[in-house]
């Protein structure tokens, strides 16, 4: 994932977060995801920095808030967030390494 780097104008990827690390920030900030599937928790957190990072999303605790509003939305069920993320790479024609991934 990239984001606009405000100094420079330009889009440079971000320092993805691991499982691990939005799992922790999660704890911290005391939010309990009630429906997640699989690594969806993960691609929301990294799009967050990537799309809302110091921007609308300010610290942590919203952060962590906005994964769980997301993940946990009713009207975004099941795996949603993993379509959501196929679509947008397939309209980039982003190729997805699904070896690596499995």
């Amino acid at each position: 994932m990239k984001r606009i780097n405000p100094a420079t104008g330009k889009r440079e990827a971000i320092d993805p977060l691991t499982k691990e690390a939005v799992e922790e920030l999660l704890k911290k900030q005391g939010v309990k995801l009630e429906n997640n599937e699989g690594h969806n928790f993960v691609y929301v957190a990294n799009m967050i920095r990537a799309d809302y990072w110091k921007s609308s999303i300010e610290d942590e605790l919203h952060m962590a808030k906005m994964v769980k509003d997301i993940i946990d939305d009713p009207d975004c069920p099941g795996g949603a967030v993993f379509r959501k993320w196929l679509a947008v790479c397939d309209e980039k024609g982003t190729l997805i390494d699904w070896d690596e991934i499995l």
